[in-house]
């Protein structure tokens, strides 16, 4: 669907959707949506939070564990607990992005027996498929030739875009010292790792949608995902590609390994080269339903918009994990593969630890759990608009670590929202630690620009007082026992200073936790977006060269609306629109594109 470029498009409410298609097989059509362009949609991993399920065994009064552990949490070896993610696809102008991907540092005395997409119910469901790009290089083909290995020059051919993305699923990596978080011994933050420098070339573009200075340093916390930068997305990137556009055939997947199709890392010598030895990626599959798997073959033009991924293969599904079926122990990371980000639509997920010992996590000394998130370039508009790049050309983690003896929850009612809106904070936390948490400070931090406190709508008497450059909602200082718990609400109104994204954030410190305490945030967009979306109702098989009606809800979940002027089918070779509907009109079609009348 073409948009308007502010994005300000739309359909208020739903229309009825009939496409009738000639086609060489049945299968479900897929369309796509794209408003304002941009160079990035951020994924932001704001949410990790304990499971419910885990509060009711570790809760110090009524905990169903046996306890007896050495930490001050009531868990002991062989209990089994979960922790969710929740990501935020935030963007610059686009709402769609090609791919999104969250890494699970495996705390050392846990295995993982567990891992799940979830709705926002707790339901499994599958992931995205990858959003829409080329099945070419995009931009310039880029030519790989004379690139170093440890037998000397060699050649490879070039890759496209939408192959490079079409891996989705959740992954495993072992022991390799590569793959471990960095550091070790502290949380990870925006501020600390491995500094990246010279820093991903598109990286300022995340920097603008997270409102980091430009001249801030970027880290990553790992050394594989660096390799791969210093590989791919740097501008003297070791593959000649100047740290953009596509990868070579085969390489420079987030996920690369045995049961992908890219499935080639780069690699780093003893002595800090990197190299293209076609050496099989760390990533292993676990057996996901919905995952998707690439094909296709090296590409040597700009290309054509299509979404190269198809069902995984029953021999490269993966290891089948159940609590019976635990990964094996030397675990350091799982990589979920989300497929297209879609702003406004948080990106949710699951992963469940049996404990082995405590504290579970032994470098860090504490009972506690990291992750982070990252994302890449926006989903193609056209053969030529965005879609362009790889993803490590834009690469920035988002970090979100968590306690285990404290819960400490913000969730905001609205993800996407408009100037003067009024949104409501949600602030829910609990002692999980056997012993009391003295001086405990509790605050929403927020920019005064961007959000307006409404003047006593605040449970618990909290005061705004100024903040480190900020405002900030303070409640009164407390001792709070084990287990014992508050929820605690407030309305902002919206600011319309041009921001994209309104952060929030929620800081809690005590005299039991290492300073600077804990923080979380909520994000809502603040813009009028529309958020188009197509229902399919799956149609029955067809014989060879017949056709089929497929019926389908044409939604707008957004928070503004416009003009509806083309629909855009992704159709597989061999097939084609022979007539479309909406609302009961017909939609003159041409090549799989269908014009709307300027249908409002």
């Amino acid at each position: 669907m073409k948009s308007i470029e502010d994005g300000h498009v739309g359909v208020a409410g739903a229309a009825r959707l009939q496409v009738r298609c000639q086609m060489v097989a049945a299968a479900l059509l897929v369309a796509f949506a794209t408003e304002a362009r941009a160079d990035g949609v951020a994924n932001v991993l704001v949410h990790k939070t304990i499971a419910p399920a885990t509060i009711a065994l570790i809760d110090p009064e009524s905990g169903t564990s046996t306890g007896g552990g050495t930490t001050d949490v009531r868990v002991a070896p062989g209990d089994i607990i979960i922790f969710r993610f929740e990501m935020f696809p935030a963007p610059l102008g686009q709402i769609r992005g090609l791919q999104g991907y969250l890494t699970e540092y495996v705390p050392s005395n846990t295995q993982v027996v567990g891992a799940r997409f979830i709705d926002a119910n707790g339901a499994t469901i599958p992931p995205n498929p990858p959003g829409a790009a080329v099945d070419g290089c995009a931009r310039s083909c880029n030519g790989y030739s004379g690139l170093t290995s440890s037998a000397g020059a060699v050649n490879l051919s070039n890759g496209s875009i939408a192959q490079l993305h079409a891996d989705t699923g959740i992954f495993y990596a072992r022991a390799p010292a590569r793959l471990l978080r960095t550091p070790t011994n502290s949380f990870i933050t925006l501020t600390n790792g491995i500094g990246m420098s010279p820093e991903p070339r598109n990286v300022r573009n995340i920097k603008d949608i997270l409102g980091i200075d430009k001249n801030d340093k970027v880290f990553s916390h790992n050394q594989w995902d660096w390799v791969q930068v210093r590989a791919f997305g740097i501008p003297t990137a070791a593959s000649g590609n100047s740290g953009w556009g596509n990868t070579p055939f085969g390489y420079g997947s987030p996920v690369a390994g045995p049961q992908t199709f890219y499935k080639y890392e780069a690699s780093e010598s003893a002595g800090g080269v990197v190299q293209f030895n076609n050496t099989t990626g760390p990533w292993h599959r676990i057996v996901t339903n919905g995952a998707q798997i690439g094909f296709g073959a090296a590409v040597n033009s700009g290309g054509v918009l299509r979404r190269m991924h198809e069902s995984v293969p029953a021999n490269l599904a993966g290891f089948k994990l159940t609590p019976d079926n635990a990964l094996p122990t030397d675990t350091v990371a799982l990589r979920f593969a989300m497929g297209e980000l879609r702003v406004g639509q948080p990106i949710r997920a699951e992963v469940a630890l049996r404990v082995l010992a405590t504290p579970l996590d032994g470098a860090l000394g504490r009972d506690a759990n990291c992750a982070e998130a990252f994302g890449g370039d926006t989903s193609a508009a056209s053969d030529t608009v965005r879609g362009k790049d790889n993803p490590w050309s834009l690469y920035m983690g988002t970090p979100a670590c968590v306690f285990l003896n404290l819960q400490y929850e913000l969730t905001a009612d609205k993800s996407l929202a408009t100037s003067g809106d009024v949104i409501t904070y949600t602030l829910k936390g609990k002692n999980l630690s056997l012993n009391p948490q003295s001086n405990a400070q509790i605050r929403l931090r927020f920019d005064s620009n961007d959000s307006a406190y409404v003047a006593g709508s605040a449970t618990g008497n909290p005061s705004v007082q100024s903040c480190g450059g900020m405002s900030c909602l303070v409640w009164p200082p407390r001792t709070l026992a084990s287990g014992e718990g508050y929820v605690y609400t407030a309305k902002f109104s919206a600011g319309g200073g041009g921001h994209v994204t309104n952060v929030m954030f929620a800081d809690y410190e005590s005299a039991q936790l290492p300073s600077p305490g804990y923080t979380t945030q909520a994000l809502t967009v603040i813009r009028g977006i529309s958020l188009f979306d197509i229902a399919f109702a799956e149609p029955a098989s067809v014989a060879p060269g017949a056709g089929v009606t497929v019926n389908g809800t044409l939604l707008n979940k957004g928070s503004g609306e416009g003009n509806l002027t083309e629909l855009n089918f992704i159709l597989p070779t061999g097939w084609g629109v022979s007539s479309a509907t909406l609302g009961g009109q017909p939609l003159p079609c041409t090549a799989g594109k269908c014009m709307p009348a300027n249908t409002s």
